[in-house]
């Protein structure tokens, strides 16, 4: 795992999974996936991850090579014993690592899809806005009186506003850092009823457990895990308590969701009245469904960062109202973190030549086009011109570039440090260490923002690395976010450099879609704090003395300068790509793209991303593309089946031998397992071949059926027949990757008689079929 690449095998597989993974979840949801992300494993080696995939608390290693990189009958045994520290160190740090061989990714490309789904379609994407902000550190909220904040007091009040109406189920959303879980505990607290909180991890579990004990000294708070009941705090009675504090102490259990749920007998359902589920994203799993029906609560609450799901499920479903919502913009404008400034220092580089695959752009092009002594002088000079002796972290394009970096800094006068994922655990320890005392001024960073670091007393962060990510941007833009005393602000200096309407890196204006510049001006801040400034600068214009933007920073430019803010993942957002026109139409995939490649029909958005095009049309136009190409109206779909069954299309056997098997040993729901559909699929070859007669016709497949795998067989059914079905919405694959099952609506309407003129339809599809082919 995380083995450099060499030759074209290499970089062909990431390009081949990348554009599975956009197939499966869209191109747009590419920017999820960080990639080269630096770990270090049990020992404190710095180590990579092909792909990281972080949602919520969940985070994921998605590992793509060559086999030969981990079959040990092809590696050395040092190389093969070395991968394995790297993967149980992952396992052991939380994540959960999934790999795929180069041959996969060629010749099992929808087994990869299937995949993709199964292991991470039940999770929620990223909320860009809210999951990179940086993390409450622990000891922030003092014990005793406390000072709830404004947007945790406009929660309380709505959910007792929802309450008295009656609604006891609600969701609070709010960026992370932003004290949710107080706000949870200040709610439980008012209610004073048994409450049962529900997390994923240990470490949340003790969290939520000291932050009970912290704000509710009359809760006895219990946190129940695999290692039994631990009483993390009970009340004291002393001789001077007040009649309320007399009462017996309010029950409070903490456990993981995975512990009650395998112990749910252990508890009357009856038990707690309130239920509180962190991380409330999970909730339409399984595990949390079995949980929350089992309790019979007074009221249940449920707290996320993270409320969009990318199967699509609302946790509106489950929590019904939103008691109270806010993203990082919010943050910011409610002052829970500083305000942002922002000077753009626009270079000579052009990216336009630049190749990228949707997420980032090309290393090795990128390398060779920001090489370039002068870019590295000019970010050093506009250290020195706007922000001399503030404590600024560079973001860099590589670990070279970084020490480069730090070394022009050093020779200006500067005391400047690389940090990345190639140095020792202890020596970088050091150097932040150093930076936070303030003995060093300037870090030359190209990793270590994907670490969690976060630095109050950073005032400066230069994006001197170009990025097509939102989450990379948002990740260097979180690590300096935080207040600490004598902060009023910080300063985002963008490093422009030249590209086209793809690949023009992100900056502060382009990611929030502000589209006036104006140098050292704020761009997100209270509204009370940009009115003030806008005061001033209007005041200077009518000729009163210029204002000073911040202390440190002596700029005002008068001039507002136009910001080209084209996303490309904007532009799309509610257009169709190819593929949901062919499955609208009921065509297939290459059918609309033949049509674009003969002029006979024009795409509404063209995107060039790596070796493919992506094409997008307006949902609206669909039915004058169907006239024009005289594509017949989709029919509801118990008659477009009955009509599919009775044309009976097909260039080789196994449509109807598909059909059948389906039909068989399909379950009261309409479920197949996949195990039994491949071998009723591979016994009618067999069988064929046992009798002398031929299993298929030349250059089929199943022609050489005795030589093939299972796993031979169960790609050619999900690349070829059940794909015709699935495109059509016949059939489709469950979210558990062991079943496959027919269109509920549809398998609701087939009656036993159409169930038996389907059967009959196969059984005389096949005998045509041999019986041309025999002919012929």
């Amino acid at each position: 795992m995380g083995t450099p690449k060499s030759g074209t095998k290499g970089l062909a597989s990431e390009d081949i999974f990348l554009e599975l993974f956009a197939d499966t979840f869209g191109l747009e949801k590419l920017q999820y996936l960080v990639p080269e992300y630096p770990f270090d494993d049990i020992y404190g080696y710095p180590r990579r991850i092909d792909y990281a995939l972080m949602s919520g608390i969940e985070k994921y290693a998605l590992e793509i090579d060559g086999q030969r990189y981990h079959d040990p009958s092809q590696v050395a045994r040092d190389k093969f014993i070395d991968d394995l520290i790297r993967q149980n160190s992952l396992i052991y740090q939380g994540w959960k690592v999934y790999r795929w061989a180069y041959r996969q990714l060629t010749q099992s490309r929808e087994q990869v899809k299937s995949e993709l789904i199964q292991f991470l379609g039940h999770n929620p994407m990223l909320q860009l806005w809210a999951d990179f902000l940086p993390a409450q550190r622990a000891g922030e909220v003092a014990s005793g009186d406390l000072e709830l904040r404004e947007h945790q007091m406009a929660a309380l009040e709505e959910l007792t506003r929802l309450r008295k109406d009656g609604k006891t189920i609600a969701l609070l959303t709010h960026a992370t850092g932003t004290g949710k879980t107080t706000t949870a505990v200040m709610d439980a607290k008012r209610l004073g009823l048994p409450v049962l909180f529900l997390a994923h991890t240990r470490e949340l579990l003790d969290q939520a457990a000291r932050t009970f004990a912290r704000l509710w000294p009359r809760a006895r708070v219990t946190v129940v895990d695999g290692d039994g009941p631990r009483c993390i705090h009970e009340p004291v009675h002393t001789l001077a308590v007040v009649d309320e504090e007399k009462r017996e102490p309010v029950p409070v259990t903490v456990s993981s969701v995975q512990y009650i749920s395998r112990n749910l007998t252990d508890y009357d359902p009856q038990q707690f009245d309130y239920m509180i589920i962190d991380e409330a994203h999970h909730a339409t799993s399984r595990t949390y469904q079995q949980v929350i029906s089992y309790f019979k609560t007074k009221h249940m609450l449920g707290l996320t960062a993270t409320p969009e799901r990318m199967d699509g499920q609302s946790l509106l479903d489950i929590f019904q109202h939103v008691a109270h919502r806010m993203d990082l913009r919010q943050a910011i404008e409610l002052g829970e973190l500083v305000p942002i400034r922002c000077v753009r220092v626009k270079t000579n580089v052009d990216l336009s030549s630049v190749r990228f695959n949707g997420i980032r752009y090309q290393v090795k092009d990128l390398e060779e086009i920001l090489h370039i002594p002068e870019r590295n002088k000019l970010i050093v000079q506009t250290y020195l011109d706007l922000v001399p002796g503030e404590r600024t972290v560079v973001f860099c394009v590589n670990v070279n570039h970084a020490e480069e970096l730090a070394q022009h800094f050093t020779e200006h006068g500067i005391a400047a440090k690389a940090v990345s994922g190639r140095l020792g655990r202890n020596e970088r320890r050091q150097i932040l260490k150093d930076y936070e005392k303030g003995t060093i001024h300037v870090l030359c960073a190209c990793d270590i923002l994907n670490e969690g670091w976060d630095s109050p007393e950073t005032q400066v962060l230069f994006m001197a690395r170009p990025t097509l990510s939102k989450v990379v941007y948002l990740q260097q833009l979180g690590r300096g976010t935080r207040k600490a005393p004598g902060k009023h602000a910080l300063l985002v200096v963008d490093f422009v450099d030249n590209g086209n309407r793809y690949n023009q890196s992100l900056s502060l204006h382009r990611l929030f879609k502000i589209k006036e510049y104006a140098a050292g001006r704020l761009v997100l801040a209270p509204k009370e704090k940009l009115a003030e400034e806008q005061a001033a600068w209007e005041a200077y214009q009518l000729g009163q003395d210029r204002p000073e933007v911040t202390t440190h920073l002596h700029l005002w430019v008068t001039d507002i300068e136009a910001v080209e803010l084209f996303d490309w993942q904007e532009a799309v957002e509610h257009l169709w790509s190819h593929r949901r026109l062919a499955i609208e139409l009921g065509v297939s995939d290459d059918t609309v793209i033949k049509w674009i490649q003969k002029s006979k029909e024009k795409a509404d958005h063209t995107l060039p991303v790596g070796r493919r095009t992506y094409y997008y049309f307006e949902p609206d136009r669909l039915e004058e593309i169907r006239i024009r190409q005289g594509i017949p109206k989709r029919l509801p779909i118990y008659e477009e089946f009955m009509a599919f069954v009775r044309q009976g299309d097909m260039f080789f056997s196994y449509k109807p031998v598909l059909l059948l098997a389906m039909l068989e040993l399909a379950d009261p729901e309409g479920k197949v397992s996949v195990e039994r559909l491949v071998e009723k699929f591979v016994t009618f070859y067999i069988e064929r071949a046992e009798k002398g007669l031929p299993a298929e016709k030349k250059g089929s497949k199943m022609l050489r059926v005795q030589e093939l795998t299972v796993e031979d067989v169960r790609s050619l059914i999900f690349e070829m027949p059940f794909e015709k079905f699935e495109r059509k919405g016949y059939f489709r694959r469950c979210r558990e990757l062991t079943e496959v099952e027919w269109n509920p609506s549809l398998w609701k309407k087939l009656t036993v008689t159409d169930k038996e003129f389907v059967a009959e339809q196969g059984q005389k599809q096949i005998q045509d079929y041999y019986s041309r082919w025999m002919k012929s």
